[in-house]
């Protein structure tokens, strides 16, 4: 997905996207705000036999049904939560072509990043396009729409 001209003139007015920061397998992501729905604490997930084991189940958030889904594997680290297990936050993220519930641990600010200042990861973690530092503290920039293409994301579409 490339950078359309509305995106160049956004960062030339408003001085970089704004990041959702949340935090998963105790590091702290940023999801640009545009892919980012509704978030629930700790919904109702109701399982669903047959599905891989990253996809947790389905609950209604406002109204519409959507998976839920870990995607800790998808990012390279242990599952981190179970069919069944009570989960703490559940983001609705949008991708090109569909959306889902992603899990979250805790849900934390809102954050603009300017483009400039997103340097390459240090840390190979996949569907992360960038690093930005503050403060001593690293945050990993999540590439939504390269995640919701990858095989395990798009055999569901």
């Amino acid at each position: 997905m490339g950078v359309s001209r509305f995106d160049e003139v956004h960062e030339e007015i408003h001085g970089g996207s704004r990041y959702l920061l949340v935090s998963m397998a105790e590091r702290t992501f940023g999801i640009d705000v545009r892919h980012i729905g509704p978030i629930v604490e700790q919904p109702s997930v109701t399982p669903v036999p047959n599905i891989p084991s990253f996809i947790l189940g389905v609950c209604s958030i406002h109204g519409a049904i959507h998976s839920v889904v870990d995607i800790y594997p998808l990012l390279s680290f242990a599952p981190r939560f179970d069919a069944g297990d009570p989960v703490p936050y559940v983001a609705v993220v949008a991708g090109p072509e569909f959306s889902c519930g992603v899990v979250v641990e805790s849900v934390g600010e809102l954050l603009r990043i300017p483009s400039a200042a997103i340097v390459d990861s240090d840390e190979t973690v996949p569907y992360v396009t960038g690093t930005y530092h503050r403060d001593g503290d690293s945050v990993l920039v999540l590439d939504v729409p390269a995640l919701f293409q990858c095989p395990e994301m798009t055999q569901f579409r």
